[in-house]
């Protein structure tokens, strides 16, 4: 009765076990690599869109806080504490915020609100010296808010939208390593149906030899 086997020839199934290591090999390493930009994308959200995102909401409260002090309290040591309490606060988060990275276009946001900003506690500056709340004065503290709070909106909805890049990327890398996951997983199968194959071969010639011994 014919064998109803292929006898497996030794060097062909040896150069196959070969190729499936160095691509077995070759997939972990990439893995690793997906993994490692993963992690790093990871902090990146937290370290420069996390925390940046608090700072900027910190700033944006601080400014509404700073316009809602009461007219009526300019030129009193009161008025002139409140604003130096929280112009320093506000000078403390921006230095936290600029230690984080900003992209090109973050930066150029950034340097338009800081003179806005700054005209604006300029406004707050001249009705600090006065006695009495100046109308002019009041109107273009009014403008000088509108236009630094329109800058912050602006820096922040910047930074929704670098996070959602980031957030894309990082999808996209856990796809791709699942992906590469069932390609390993395919490489071990391939890998255990040459191994068996090499068995065969390996009981096949002992029993090729046996035979010979025998007779």
């Amino acid at each position: 009765m014919k064998n109803i086997f292929v006898r497996p020839r030794p060097v062909p199934t040896l150069l196959a076990l070969l190729v499936v290591l160095l691509m077995l090999l070759l997939s972990n390493y990439l893995a690793l690599q997906k993994f490692n930009r993963l992690n790093q994308h990871i902090s990146s959200i937290y370290n420069d869109r996390l925390l940046p995102a608090s700072y900027l909401f910190n700033l944006h409260d601080q400014l509404y806080h700073q316009k809602m002090i009461s007219p009526q309290q300019v030129g009193s040591q009161h008025y002139k504490e409140q604003l130096q309490a929280i112009q320093d606060s506000m000078a403390r988060v921006m230095k936290d915020y600029e230690a984080t990275y900003l992209t090109r276009l973050e930066k150029e946001q950034w340097r338009y609100f800081r003179q806005s900003l700054d005209q604006f506690h300029q406004a707050q500056a001249q009705l600090v010296v006065g006695t009495t709340p100046d109308r002019s004065l009041s109107l273009e503290l009014e403008r000088e808010f509108y236009q630094a709070n329109r800058y912050l909106s602006d820096l922040i909805a910047l930074q929704l939208r670098e996070g959602g890049a980031l957030k894309d990327a990082s999808q996209s890398l856990v796809g791709g390593s699942v992906i590469q996951s069932y390609l390993q997983i395919s490489l071990v199968i391939i890998l255990c149906v040459i191994g068996y194959a090499l068995y065969r071969l390996y009981n096949v010639r002992r029993m090729h030899d046996g035979r010979h011994l025998y007779n």
